[in-house]
């Protein structure tokens, strides 16, 4: 066996209470305010996609519920996935479509494949699609994890070596390559160059172990590659290592889990730094005329696949409401993109550092609007940064009025998951001023390039643009960005 997919409701998540006709975000979020855990099963569940991932599988969840619900239920219950399939018609034909369309992304035939399933139609969906079936049980009793050993790789020796001998080996290949005679020299020499250009930095093998790692996860040496990986990573290989899909954004899970992070806290320390230089934080001095410190994690011109699409997409930008703003949340959040960008924003702070974070006053969510995702960010930030989040503001119309300082000189950082047009951010300083708090930055995960024109030029949007593009094909690994490119466009 090579791919687990699973089923969600009743697989996955306990959600055998929501009642008919509640499957969105809402109905999943009313219950959470006061039952955090409602929706969960064991942890050992949560964890089973990630450590099945680690063992080299390829994992997917494919579902009859609506994009928005699942992704929030990925949120809440910390689920790792490959990718997410969708279906919101609920008709068993397409879920079968589903499970085909992911085994065949992953070149993978249906007789290498299990799919686990709580329901009798489940079992007909597995039958009909070709693949095994497993129940739910066996994925909370253990069996299924017990059951799945690591995938052997399939590397040659060669190819692990190079991994680990790193520059000089795939340097030496290339020239190989020239003296036997290739159809296209200057390819290689193209590359040639361009490592050895890459000779004096920290891991200038670095692109060929994120390779090996996004095509061979279970490799036996997975803890090795992904200790060096997230060592060296630069804002220049982000497109290598994230992906954001229509549900889902954040680090690929063949490069680390969340399970994996939640089991050891070094590799979750070494992740979180590799996301301070994937999103370098960049500083606008002047605070918008305030002469305050804007801290922010990208700059984003508009057509960014990595700015705000992720937070429109998150957010359902739309719309929504009384006010019509297209700058307003809506109710189809998909909160599966939450947690990498609460991530990203938190590995730019001294983790327990003195300051406390003041989130921008967001609505009481509604109807319309149910996730409060400002303040679910920013206490997310708080936790992952060991900070104090003090929620002292109140919106008055276009004026903020902070609560009376509880302690004299409280310093204090203003955070927003987007800045648009700074008039919020002008209005919070002033507010929280007015009581006497030392306001020393702001923290946001992007601002718009029409308030800093130098937006950010270091991702590399499409694998055409890359500098190594050809390397996996000479050193007989195929390169999953090629693949993952229409996605992440889209």
């Amino acid at each position: 066996m090579r791919a687990v997919i699973f089923d969600l409701d009743g697989t996955l998540a306990d959600t055998s209470s929501l009642a008919v006709g509640m499957r969105t975000p809402r109905g999943l979020l009313e219950r959470e305010r006061s039952d955090p855990t409602a929706w969960r099963f064991d942890r050992s569940v949560c964890d089973l996609p990630g450590l099945l991932i680690a063992r080299g599988y390829r994992v997917g969840i494919a579902t009859r519920a609506p994009l928005p619900y699942a992704s929030t239920l990925l949120h809440m219950n910390g689920l790792d996935a490959c990718e997410l399939r969708c279906n919101t018609d609920r008709i068993d034909s397409n879920k079968v479509s589903a499970i085909k369309e992911l085994l065949g992304g992953w070149h993978i035939p249906p007789s290498e494949a299990i799919y686990v399933g709580n329901e009798k139609r489940d079992e007909d969906v597995a039958r009909v699609a070709g693949v095994r079936f497993v129940s739910a049980q066996a994925a909370k009793d253990g069996s299924l994890l017990a059951n799945l050993p690591n995938l052997a790789t399939g590397l040659r020796a060669a190819e692990v070596s190079a991994v680990r001998s790193g520059f000089s080996e795939i340097e030496q290949r290339l020239v190989d390559s020239l003296a036997s005679g290739v159809e296209d020299p200057e390819k290689h020499h193209r590359l040639l160059d361009q490592l050895r250009a890459q000779g004096t930095d920290g891991n200038p093998a670095l692109p060929y172990e994120i390779l090996t790692l996004r095509v061979h996860p279970g490799i036996e040496d997975r803890r090795s590659l992904q200790v060096s990986i997230l060592d060296s990573l630069s804002i220049a290989m982000r497109a290598c290592v994230m992906t954001n899909g229509p549900g889902i954004f954040g680090m690929a899970p063949e490069i680390v889990t969340k399970a994996e992070r939640r089991s050891d806290v070094e590799l979750h320390r070494a992740y979180l730094t590799s996301l301070k230089r994937l999103f370098p934080i960049q500083v606008s001095g002047d605070g918008f005329g305030e002469k305050v410190p804007v801290r922010v994690n990208y700059h984003v011109p508009y057509r960014s696949r990595f700015g705000k699409d992720v937070l429109r997409v998150a957010k359902d930008y739309g719309t929504h409401g009384p006010s019509q703003s297209r700058y307003r949340s809506g109710p189809n959040v998909r909160l599966g993109k939450l947690d990498a960008i609460a991530d990203i924003m938190a590995s730019g702070l001294v983790p327990g550092g003195p300051e406390a974070l003041v989130p921008v006053p967001a609505s009481a969510p509604t109807q319309e609007r149910p996730a409060g995702f400002s303040n679910r960010l920013v206490s997310r930030v708080g936790q992952l940064a060991k900070r104090q989040v003090l929620d002292v503001l109140e919106r008055g119309g276009r004026e903020f009025m902070a609560e009376p300082l509880a302690l004299v000189g409280e310093r204090v950082y203003i955070v927003d998951d987007q800045i648009t047009t700074g008039r919020a951010i002008r209005a919070c300083i002033a507010g929280l001023r007015k009581e006497g708090y030392e306001v020393v930055g702001v923290l946001a995960y992007s601002v718009s390039d029409q308030l800093i024109e130098d937006a950010d030029k270091g991702l590399v949007e499409d694998p055409a643009e890359c500098s190594l593009r050809g390397l996996p094909e000479i050193l007989g690994i195929p390169c999953p960005c090629e693949e993952l490119a229409p996605q992440l466009r889209g």
